[in-house]
């Protein structure tokens, strides 16, 4: 699963770093901040579900059948995390018996956007690497800088 990431993480990160230029403008601008949520599941597992469960001023990206993305607009780090967790918690119900690898990064902590994607890639992949199923990584749950 972590090699559909390493093969393709130059193009996802392009991808989602085009579609947060906003948000980050609004960031620097008005000081609004936002969460940046991924999440990657088994192969056999389509995400497109989730994307219902938007509010008006989120957006879905979806990268592949089993890796999306999700940015939460006017999120702190509690509050992003508390989105992620609900999304994750629905993803359960709904797929009890499979996996998902999430990570989340809060643009309060990054300068530009391609350093937040980077860094958001980064935790996913220390994720996957460590077998940190089914619930959602960040910074602080991480053991060494990956």
């Amino acid at each position: 699963m972590i090699n559909i990431i390493k093969d393709n993480r130059s193009k996802y990160q392009n991808i989602v770093v085009n579609k947060i230029d906003d948000y980050f403008y609004k960031r620097k601008r008005y000081n609004q901040h936002f969460s940046l949520a991924i999440g990657l599941s088994d192969l056999d597992i389509d995400v497109s579900a989730f994307n219902e469960h938007n509010r008006q001023t989120d957006i879905f990206i979806k990268l592949e059948k089993n890796l999306c993305c999700e940015v939460f607009d006017g999120t702190s780090a509690e509050s992003g995390i508390k989105a992620a967790g609900i999304l994750l918690t629905d993803f359960e119900s709904h797929f009890y018996t499979k996996r998902i690898f999430a990570s989340i990064v809060f643009s309060k902590d990054y300068d530009t956007s391609s350093q937040m994607v980077h860094r958001l890639f980064d935790i996913l992949e220390y994720s996957c690497s460590n077998n940190m199923e089914n619930m959602v990584v960040d910074n602080s749950l991480m053991i060494k800088d990956y």
